[in-house]
């Protein structure tokens, strides 16, 4: 089984400032994850990260992961959900994580 993992901070690339409220943020995720792939868990994380100048920087963030258990997801099919949080989110990147691992619904 495959499991994918997007993670995005919510800073906008150009302001640095956190535009819309986590849960907004997640509400809006929630529908774009159900219309794109029809499942998968969000959840709220916090990145850390360390700029050049030395300044250290905490960013909320959400984690979306999916387990590819439909033929209909596969690498495009999740790029295409990390594009669209890139342009609705004003995000610079997204993290994409695929995983081989062994899991079950019990």
């Amino acid at each position: 089984m495959i499991k994918y993992v997007l993670t995005m901070g919510l800073f906008d690339k150009d302001s640095h400032m956190q535009e819309h409220s986590t849960l907004e943020a997640s509400k809006v995720l929630n529908r774009m994850v159900v219309s794109r792939l029809g499942y998968g868990t969000i959840t709220e994380a916090t990145g850390i990260y360390t700029h050049e100048s030395g300044e250290v920087v905490v960013e909320p963030s959400l984690r979306v992961e999916i387990l590819a258990t439909e033929d209909n997801i596969n690498d495009d099919s999740v790029k295409a959900l990390a594009n669209e949080m890139k342009v609705t989110f004003n995000q610079e990147s997204i993290l994409f994580e695929k995983i081989n691992q062994q899991a079950d619904f019990i």
